[in-house]
């Protein structure tokens, strides 16, 4: 386009351009939300050294030897400090009383100390299956009748009640589960086989155990015990 210019003025001279570039395009795209990542899982708890108390009631089996006395059967109760400094291993020292008649027929009051040590197998389950065995002595009182041999007739032969007293050392082993109610409860049964000697003064002079036929005599003697009982942890 060209304009005359007025008088006095310079020509004026407008350059049009038609059409002209759009304005750009804005292309927004939304990114979905990344989930937060999930918290990390607690780290395992640390096994931290456990004491308990285990409390029992058990029985004890003499065997089906000839010479067990018919009417053969002594039980009791017994308790247990216990320190199981990690987890597949414990220290047990027990005390228990048991009562009733022993394996030559007289009635025996028994107090059996022990120390053993305890191996779990599988000590992370809530079923744990432990090996046991260690070391005990124990303390008897025995009742039993003697024959007396005296010169006075009325006396000789007749049938009278004495009290001995006997001390035993010796070793056990055995097998057991304990069932975890919770992490301070459990409950537990097992089975231990034992071999002992008797030890007191008069063992030698006056032996426990005499065979009618051979006339042999010894002061060793085994058997077993069941248990069954319950623990408590801190």
């Amino acid at each position: 386009m060209y304009q005359p210019p007025n008088q006095g003025q310079a020509p004026q001279v407008v350059i049009v351009t038609p059409g002209g570039q759009p304005p750009p395009r804005v292309v927004v795209r939304s990114t979905p939300a990344v989930p937060p990542a999930p918290p990390p899982p607690p780290p395992p708890r640390r096994w931290r050294s456990e004491w308990g108390l285990n409390l029992r009631l058990e029985g004890a089996s003499f065997g089906s030897a000839e010479g067990v006395a018919a009417d053969a059967a002594m039980g009791g109760l017994g308790l247990s400090l216990r320190y199981r400094p990690v987890p597949a291993f414990a220290i047990d020292l027990g005390v228990d009383v048991l009562g009733g008649i022993d394996y030559n027929g007289f009635k025996r009051t028994e107090i059996p100390l022990s120390l053993s040590g305890m191996i779990f197998l599988n000590p992370r389950s809530r079923v744990q299956f432990y090996l046991m065995g260690g070391v005990n002595m124990s303390y008897a009182d025995v009742e039993r009748e003697v024959i007396l041999a005296s010169d006075d007739p009325q006396v000789a032969g007749t049938l009278s009640t004495v009290n001995e007293e006997y001390e035993y050392f010796g070793g056990h082993g055995g097998i057991g589960l304990e069932f975890r109610l919770s992490r301070r409860v459990a409950l537990n049964i097992d089975g231990l086989a034992f071999i002992r000697n008797r030890t007191d003064e008069r063992a030698t002079q006056y032996p426990e155990f005499v065979d009618p036929e051979t006339g042999r005599t010894t002061n060793v003697s085994g058997g077993g015990l069941f248990r069954g009982g319950i623990s408590f942890y801190w």
